[in-house]
């Protein structure tokens, strides 16, 4: 019984041996095997969706795709004749739940001619327009960028983490302040509105001391923004609404490096 059993062990053992043997220089074979012959088949002897496409990608040389890498197949990412506002109306449905998906970039130019950029908040858009909507600070630094320039021009850049695509949107830049003529009564509305619809703890930033600036004693700073009674107060001078009409839109998706450009004409016809 004894005999038996070791020579059983002895066999196993053998087995192993052989086992690993077989895996090294299996292993090394694939090493030196081209790409295209890693790639796993299914019983059709048609490579499997998740590695063709990778592989494919690397053939056509096309750069950035695997920033843009994913399971889905190329067919859902053919290219789509649409204007740009169906486009990031889609964008922003697929990445609502994503933790700072209304964080953008918006880029301008100082006085002296350098480049300056921050993130600010989408706030939305104009209802039945095209126009996006963000606030700033009367008092910040990207008011006199904007004010600079002979057109009011910024750029604002938006990335979709979510389905890997880049909206970079050339603006005309409109502030909208306490000091806008009463004729324009439905800007007034439309500023009074964002202000109301903020957070209190955003509203409340607007009554602090100004970064930079000589010190001062801060001010009783109204508890989110509301009077004793829990009302919310009028809008403070320097809070602004900020208006982006849109002049040109650069769309790039990285799953298939598909681009788009809509741009603005003299007859405000997007083409």
């Amino acid at each position: 019984h004894t005999a038996t059993g070791h020579r059983m062990m002895k066999t196993i053992s053998n087995i192993r041996y052989r086992r690993i043997n077989i895996l090294f220089i299996t292993a090394a074979i694939n090493f030196h095997r081209p790409a295209s012959a890693l790639v796993p088949s299914n019983q059709f002897g048609v490579a499997k969706e998740g590695f063709t496409r990778v592989i494919s990608t690397m053939a056509k040389g096309e750069g950035l795709t695997d920033i843009g890498r994913n399971n889905k197949p190329y067919q859902e990412y053919l290219p789509i004749d649409r204007p740009w506002k169906e486009a990031i109306d889609a964008s922003i449905a697929r990445s609502r739940k994503v933790r700072g998906g209304n964080f953008v970039q918006l880029a301008t130019v100082t006085p002296n001619n350098e480049p300056r950029v921050r993130t600010v908040v989408f706030r939305g858009f104009v209802k039945d327009e095209c126009i996006m909507k963000v606030i700033t600070d009367l008092r910040s630094e990207k008011v006199k960028d904007i004010q600079h320039q002979e057109n009011n021009l910024a750029e604002l850049l938006w990335w979709f983490g979510k389905s890997s695509e880049q909206y970079r949107i050339r603006c005309r830049v409109q502030l909208i302040g306490s000091d806008v003529s009463d004729t324009d009564a439905d800007l007034l509305a439309l500023r009074k509105e964002q202000w109301g619809n903020l957070s209190d703890n955003a509203r409340e930033q607007f009554y602090w001391r100004f970064p930079g600036d000589d010190y001062t004693p801060q001010c009783e700073v109204p508890k989110g923004g509301r009077d004793k009674g829990g009302k919310v107060l009028a809008p403070p001078e320097n809070f602004l609404l900020v208006l982006l009409h849109p002049q040109r839109v650069d769309y790039l998706r990285l799953t298939d490096n598909y681009r788009q450009v809509d741009m603005l004409d003299d007859d405000k016809e997007w083409g």
